[in-house]
């Protein structure tokens, strides 16, 4: 595939028309997370859960998570939360992250994880989040961030 040539073209790659997907491939990121491949179980105004794919690349030799990739997982979760409350006439079309925390409780191991987002204040065009990541019923992160929606 080649890279789009304009931010227009990314978001035109990387929107889904599929309600039980969460994005469509061509976002490097996403593509890397295969997040192409996550299902959407919940999607409401503010909240959103999704049940997201662990690739090898992303995982310890023992078969769990590497810390270090669950903000990416988070960052990439998050701005599908904000969209929840974000229609088209809005022309929204990126998100900044200001802040991001991530506690990690305990390991994160595959193939997949749920992942629960809620925006939990919304001022204008800032959105808290936060986002809990679960394995079957055991809560494995807690990760707040807050985002900037731009238009």
């Amino acid at each position: 595939m080649t890279s789009p040539q304009t931010a227009e073209d990314a978001l035109r790659l990387w929107r889904t028309q599929n309600p039980r997907r969460l994005a469509g491939k061509g976002h490097p990121i996403g593509d890397f997370l295969e997040a192409h491949a996550w299902k959407v179980l919940e999607r409401e105004p503010g909240k959103r859960r999704v049940r997201a794919r662990l690739p090898r690349r992303v995982m310890h030799p023992r078969g769990d998570l590497f810390g270090g990739f669950m903000p990416t997982y988070v960052d990439c979760f998050a701005l599908h939360v904000v969209r929840t409350v974000c229609d088209d006439s809005e022309q929204l079309r990126w998100q900044q992250t200001a802040n991001l925390r991530v506690d990690d409780l305990a390991p994160i191991t595959g193939p997949e994880f749920e992942m629960q987002g809620e925006i939990l204040n919304r001022t204008g065009r800032t959105h808290f989040v936060e986002v809990r990541s679960l394995v079957g019923d055991r809560l494995c992160a807690v990760a707040q961030t807050t985002r900037i929606a731009e238009r």
